[in-house]
């Protein structure tokens, strides 16, 4: 699965112009959870922007779905919506090399997004070995930039679905792209079951703290589930810490 099962992203051929609404990026998550048998459940992991897509799986599929573990993810609720921290979350992703493109003209928002090689350098992959960041700079592709309607649209959480699928949060304590104290915030507002924290960790801790991010999401999986892990937006590296 991983960064394959995204539109846009991986090996997923679709370019990014031809997901413009939000509903089209969580459309490849949304058929596998669909195809699921009624008895078979699955643990779902979200890294980053993958958070808003197992929220939304959480809550349409809640009987699927056994744990829900965020990993220095987005993790909206009912007190703190998604588009609040989509909106708070990328506020300092506008710098450096950056780029972004408007598609649609000058006078209308801005449709891409790309991480340059600066910026991955000095915020997202500033703690994970080099071949790692010279490897994504390879990779990188454009994310569309989802209007703030559309997200509160498309992701609306309840206590009674979203609410009941157990959560765990990962905390980067060194993320400089989803900073720490932003990650406490969400854990605040809308309080997980468990709460495990990753020292020396950037923006992908599956890469600067690859053991420490499995253990972290196997121990407390192990405890709720032998079922199968699926991993939206988290490709695990194994490397010595």
């Amino acid at each position: 699965m991983g960064d394959a099962m995204e539109p846009g992203l991986g090996v997923n051929p679709k370019p990014v112009l031809g997901i413009p609404h939000l509903s089209d990026y969580f459309s490849p998550l949304m058929q596998f959870m669909n195809s699921l048998p009624a008895d078979e459940k699955v643990i779902l992991v979200g890294h980053s922007l993958g958070g808003l897509a197992i929220s939304k799986a959480m809550e349409i599929f809640p009987e699927k779905i056994s744990v829900a573990v965020f990993v220095a993810a987005l993790m909206p609720g009912m007190t703190l919506d998604a588009a609040t921290i989509y909106n708070e979350s990328s506020s300092g992703a506008f710098t450096l090399d950056n780029r972004i493109t408007f598609d649609n003209g000058p006078t209308n928002p801005p449709t891409t997004f790309s991480f340059g090689p600066k910026y991955l350098a000095s915020y997202v992959y500033q703690l994970s070995p080099i071949q790692d960041w010279v490897l994504a700079t390879t990779v990188v592709r454009p994310l569309y930039l989802y209007s703030l309607d559309d997200i509160s649209k498309e992701i609306i959480l309840s206590s009674k679905k979203y609410g009941s699928v157990r959560r765990a949060y990962i905390v980067s304590a060194d993320d400089k792209a989803l900073p720490k104290e932003f990650q406490q915030l969400m854990i605040e507002k809308n309080p997980p079951d468990q709460v495990e924290e990753i020292s020396g960790s950037d923006h992908m801790p599956m890469i600067s703290k690859a053991r420490s991010t499995i253990y972290s999401s196997y121990s407390y999986c192990q405890q709720m589930t032998s079922y199968l892990i699926i991993l939206i937006q988290l490709v695990l590296h194994i490397h010595d810490e």
